[in-house]
């Protein structure tokens, strides 16, 4: 999820929740489709804006594998336009098919099964392009349980940069305010993942902030602090939409933006307290 500046956001520099989707649309038909089977080896969308939860604020991801690294140039080219012309800013890190195959580029166990469940649900456009890649290093945890507990310490390491960070100018600041926001619930996926492999479940599920919430409410309700910390940062979240989205309507003061500011860095503590103690409930010791 993004977080605006103050600046983009006086400027109402967000785009419109219909052009999420739509621009993914354009972003496809422009920068993959046309190229399937020569420099586009297949790829798909994946992400908040999928789910069925998204915001104006959602994340526009596209998980893309080239043939020809010289087609960066196209989805570049393609991503600036979109953006430019409706503030939509799609995710999209293409990789390199050849160095896939040959296990240059890795993927973590987790992340391959999230992506595995977007394909399930909504598909792919060209050949699998997560079936090539390899699991991440052996000398990385790979066990499930494992792959779990060092997502989470990487999110710790990940907030603490964040914070000392900030002091270096505004553009840090957002950048902590962001992982605040989102660090979180990617603790939150990966402790349904963990409670779904160690209980023999189907690891495929709906990851809408929301429905992840729900879900988490219910595996872990023995944690009711835990449950209660999340719950206090999806609030923290959904104002802060909300006080966004309605800025296109009403006039909504800089000084109210700059309070919602304030709250998200005020979850700094309890986001680290939330991941910190999943951390503690994962036996990275099991199978």
């Amino acid at each position: 999820m993004r977080v605006l500046s103050p600046q983009a956001f006086e400027l109402s520099e967000f785009p419109e929740l219909e052009n999420l989707t739509a621009m993914m649309d354009v972003f496809e038909a422009k920068a993959v489709i046309p190229f399937v089977g020569k420099a586009v080896y297949g790829g798909f969308r994946h992400g908040s804006n999928t789910t069925g939860g998204a915001t104006t604020l959602s994340d526009s991801d596209y998980f893309l594998v080239v043939n020809d690294e010289r087609h960066n140039e196209v989805v570049h080219n393609v991503v600036e336009n979109v953006f430019g012309r409706t503030n939509v800013f799609i995710e999209c890190v293409p990789y390199w098919a050849e160095s896939a195959k040959l296990g240059y580029n890795r993927l973590d166990k987790l992340f391959i099964l999230t992506l595995r469940s977007s394909i399930k649900k909504r598909g792919y456009v060209g050949s699998d392009p997560v079936a090539i890649f390899q699991p991440a290093d052996p000398t990385i945890p790979h066990t499930i349980p494992q792959a779990v507990h060092e997502s989470l310490e990487h999110y710790i390491i990940r907030l603490d940069r964040s914070y000392n960070d900030q002091v270096k100018g505004e553009l840090n600041r957002l950048s902590l305010l962001k992982e605040i926001l989102n660090k979180p619930f990617d603790a939150v996926r990966n402790m349904l993942q963990y409670y779904r492999h160690m209980h023999g479940m189907d690891s495929d599920f709906n990851d809408s902030k929301a429905a992840m919430l729900k879900e988490y409410e219910v595996f872990y309700k023995e944690y009711p602090e835990l449950v209660e910390i999340i719950k206090q940062i999806h609030s923290t979240m959904a104002s802060y939409v909300k006080f966004v989205e309605d800025s296109r309507n009403k006039y909504q003061h800089i000084s109210g933006y700059m309070a919602k500011l304030d709250r998200i860095e005020g979850q700094f503590a309890p986001a680290r307290r939330f991941i910190r103690e999943n951390s503690k409930l994962v036996a990275p010791n099991k199978p």
